[in-house]
């Protein structure tokens, strides 16, 4: 967990860096264990935020049987769990879920407070993550446009925010030898080993301009075709899904749907000629991708028809097993990594059918709660 660790805990004691905002509010604990805990706890937090959105999204009156569903699907090897680096590190990009889900909870849709408070978390989060002007920013402009939270012209101001943000982040250069220095030694002074940090120690240094040379060096058309052709497949697999079951589903907006998800796979494809990390950029748009189309669904009609319904079994299972099965590697590589698979399989088991039993455990109680007792006699 070496470079979570790094990524995590960057910050401004000793010097800005452009993706330093969120390990300014770790800078007071100075245990290692309790430190250890407080950021695993907030990434089990930020994990479990694409569930909550889901579910107050849905708007029903028993969502909760979706989100065991909800959970295969974002969770699979090829979703959120793609946010588990080879070897495992926790992707910082996750925090973007977790200040999003306040605004679509309590954001009002024609009040200038909102858009005043969408800037803000447009500028915060480009602070966490530049890479939020790819991965984040075209979901949360076709959010807000879809919903008709905002109008055309409050559109196209949170995109030139984001435009300036990012620009301006881009000409800042990597920490300095010796801001990279005092970073690791106050660390390694809490008891973490200095090796934690080498990722941190290389990349950090470096402007961008060099991050992209690298990434030049290193750039191959198949990665990025291949990752951009399984984020197509998965979309295929899952309407395929609800045809086998006779579900039909109709969208509020579907042209206008379909053009927002051509724009954040072209983001994220885009993004792969800046940076090599293409199974991060994919798994973003993937899981940015399904919650958009579930804010779109207007309703959903289950139909009964009994015919080819052994055939009809065969391709559900299928469908199941290639969602829950299609795992390829973050960078430039293709090639299948058992190992690798197994390693990320594993954890998509344990904690996210956990998060997800958890999730609707919770629901349940809090449902359970608002039930009044009816009066005896």
């Amino acid at each position: 967990m070496g470079y979570t660790i790094g990524e995590t805990l960057m910050n401004y004691r000793y010097g800005f860096y452009r993706r330093a905002l969120v390990g300014n509010f770790f800078i007071a604990i100075s245990n290692k264990e309790v430190l250890l805990i407080a950021i695993t706890l907030v990434y089990s937090i930020c994990l479990l935020m694409p569930l909550l959105i889901v579910k107050n999204a849905l708007r029903l009156k028993d969502p909760w049987w979706v989100l065991f569903g909800m959970a295969v699907v974002f969770y699979s090897p090829f979703g959120l769990a793609f946010y588990v680096k080879d070897p495992p590190a926790i992707r910082k990009e996750l925090f973007f879920f977790f200040p999003f889900y306040w605004l679509s909870l309590y954001g009002s849709k024609k009040a200038t407070v909102t858009n005043v408070l969408i800037v803000i978390f447009i500028v915060l989060s480009s602070f966490i993550h530049e890479s939020f002007f790819f991965l984040f920013l075209p979901f949360l402009l076709a959010y807000l446009f879809l919903n008709e939270w905002i109008n055309k012209k409050w559109l196209l101001i949170h995109a030139g925010v984001g435009i300036v943000a990012t620009f301006l982040l881009s000409l800042t250069q990597g920490n300095s030898e010796r801001i990279a220095e005092n970073f690791m030694q106050q660390y390694v002074n809490l008891g973490f080993g200095r090796e934690q940090f080498t990722a941190f120690d290389y990349f950090q240094k470096l402007p961008s301009s060099e991050n992209i040379a690298s990434a030049f060096h290193h750039f191959t058309t198949v990665g990025p075709a291949v990752h951009l052709a399984f984020y197509v497949a998965h979309f295929y697999f899952l309407y395929v899904l609800f045809r086998c079951f006779n579900i039909a589903v109709l969208f509020k907006n579907l042209n206008a749907l379909l053009v927002s998800l051509g724009l954040i796979a072209l983001m994220a494809f885009v993004l792969c000629f800046i940076a090599m990390d293409y199974g991060r950029w994919f798994s973003m748009a993937y899981s940015t991708s399904l919650i958009l189309c579930i804010t779109q669904v207007k309703s959903i009609e289950f139909g009964i028809d009994h015919k080819s319904i052994a055939l009809r079994r065969v391709v559900c299972i299928l469908m199941i097993g290639a969602i829950l099965l299609i795992r390829i590697p973050h960078f430039t590589a293709v090639r299948f990594n058992s190992s690798e698979w197994i390693l990320v399989f594993r954890l998509f088991i344990k904690d996210g059918f956990i998060m997800a039993v958890i999730v609707v455990g919770l629901g349940a109680l809090l449902e359970y709660l608002k039930v009044k007792p009816k009066a005896i006699g």
